[in-house]
């Protein structure tokens, strides 16, 4: 095989190993007995030979490729009927009806494709587990031995370092997490920056009790979700057990909260909401020439 078709799917075999953590709507799967696949080190590829790892590009790379071009697709269809229904009047009785079931439909065959995806991440994993166990220690030793730490330890299912979602495009990012910095738009964003002194550098997810830990700096916090009569309120906790309370507690916002994590919606897709492209600044055009912003003059045309 090309030196360059070898490299391409390599790194396609990299994407989908971690892909299991971006479709987090299925993650319970595997969250149970903090089974997660943090342990398969994916640096580990470079010092696998092309007899151990070609039949595994050949076994789920095509079928990867091709389920993540469809939900990419359905992603844009469901965009496009969802502003459609918003245009459409309620009292469009022939044509509403219609919109819905074909969002539902398009819906379906996104939450299918998702799943197709993470089944085949979780089995890419456990093939390249697999793989590793061929090699010695010694082995292993020399493929890491200039490589970054580990993730840190913390509660839950490990779900990101802020420096590697950094690396990745905007078109890689389907759902908010806590180490975006639209993230930190929201109450609960803007909450977990005051109470814990910074944005947190990585996160991790309890999904039997859906609480959200943290790290800012060398600490590690607690942000969970308390039913308080009909209100929900949002909590900070950190200390060694998290029965410290940090800030004040807040009201959700119900009319505006996205994602499991606030609403308590089962059916939610996403923990948090769906990752929205930031938009760029517009910046003001430049004054003309011995004017300024505040001069009372119309600056529009002027050509000195």
């Amino acid at each position: 095989m090309p030196a360059q078709a070898s490299k391409q799917n390599r790194e396609t075999f990299r994407r989908l190993l971690k892909e299991y953590k971006r479709i987090s709507e299925l993650l319970p799967i595997l969250a149970h007995g903090d089974r997660t696949w943090d342990a398969v080190d994916d640096r580990l590829l470079d010092s696998l030979s092309e007899e151990l790892l070609l039949p595994r590009y050949r076994k789920f790379n095509v079928d990867y490729v091709t389920s993540l071009g469809r939900e990419k697709l359905a992603g844009r269809k469901i965009q496009q009927l969802e502003a459609e229904l918003k245009r459409t009047p309620l009292s469009d009785l022939g044509r509403r009806p219609q919109l819905e079931l074909s969002l539902k439909a398009v819906k379906d065959e996104h939450a299918k494709f998702r799943k197709l995806i993470f089944f085949l991440s979780n089995n890419a994993n456990e093939s390249l587990s697999e793989a590793i166990a061929t090699m010695t220690d010694e082995q292993k030793k020399r493929a890491t031995v200039s490589a970054p730490p580990p993730p840190p330890k913390m509660p839950g299912v490990f779900g990101g370092l802020r420096e590697d979602r950094l690396k990745l495009k905007d078109t890689e990012k389907y759902n908010l997490t806590p180490v975006d910095d639209e993230f930190y738009k929201s109450a609960l964003g803007k909450k977990l920056e005051t109470d814990l002194g910074g944005r947190a550098q990585a996160w991790s997810y309890d999904y039997a009790t859906d609480e959200l830990y943290v790290k800012v700096g060398n600490d590690v916090g607690k942000v969970f979700v308390k039913q308080d009569g009909t209100a929900r309120m949002i909590r900070t906790r950190v200390g060694a057990d998290f029965m410290e309370p940090r800030g004040s507690d807040i009201k959700v916002d119900m009319l505006t909260a996205k994602g499991k994590f606030l609403t308590g919606n089962a059916n939610d897709e996403s923990l948090f909401g769906k990752y929205e492209k930031p938009t760029p600044a517009v910046q003001p055009e430049p004054m003309p020439a011995g004017h300024s912003a505040n001069d009372g003059h119309d600056h529009s045309g002027h050509s000195h």
